[in-house]
């Protein structure tokens, strides 16, 4: 019996996929800061809570918390970010933890298979290629840059560099 040797996951694929984690981290970062602005609280417990929540969580917090202590104006445009940042953690959370496979893929091809219970689709094949990666990396930082933009107007996160 003969051998298919499966094509291998390359390098630019493992290094967007990296890039994913970091820009997701960073994001998440501005939110635990943003949670911690809309609960006055301890800072170090503030530390533990945004530690241990699930972002799914502290997402369902923070959109709570915005309603009851932000000005109404402000609100409509942060909903919008909300759902960006929701489908965009979505999309990352596919890639992070889907299982990763060659199978008559060619070099820089991969499909990612996904189980969701809160799809119609429950379990998904994704074909996916660098393009894919570099366009979620490209919404992330967008996400990153608006969250920032976000502080910066209500006193928490990362300052922008002028």
């Amino acid at each position: 019996m003969t051998k298919k040797s499966l094509t291998p996951i390359t390098p630019e694929l493992y290094e967007a996929l990296g890039r994913i984690v970091v820009a997701w981290s960073a994001i998440e970062a501005i939110l635990a800061e943003f949670l911690s602005l809309l609960i006055p609280a301890d800072p170090v417990g503030m530390y533990v809570l945004n530690q241990t929540a699930s972002i799914d969580q502290k997402m369902k917090w923070i959109r709570t918390l915005s309603a009851l202590r932000l000005d109404p104006s402000i609100l409509v445009s942060l909903e919008g970010l909300f759902g960006r940042i929701d489908e965009a953690r979505s999309e990352r959370n596919d890639y992070v933890h889907g299982l990763w496979a060659t199978n008559g893929c060619s070099p820089g091809e991969a499909l990612v298979q996904t189980v969701n219970l809160n799809r119609a689709e429950i379990i998904r094949t994704q074909f996916t290629t660098r393009p894919d990666l570099d366009d979620l990396i490209q919404r992330l930082e967008e996400i990153r840059h608006d969250l920032a933009v976000v502080g910066q107007t209500l006193g928490f996160g990362p300052h922008l560099r002028k």
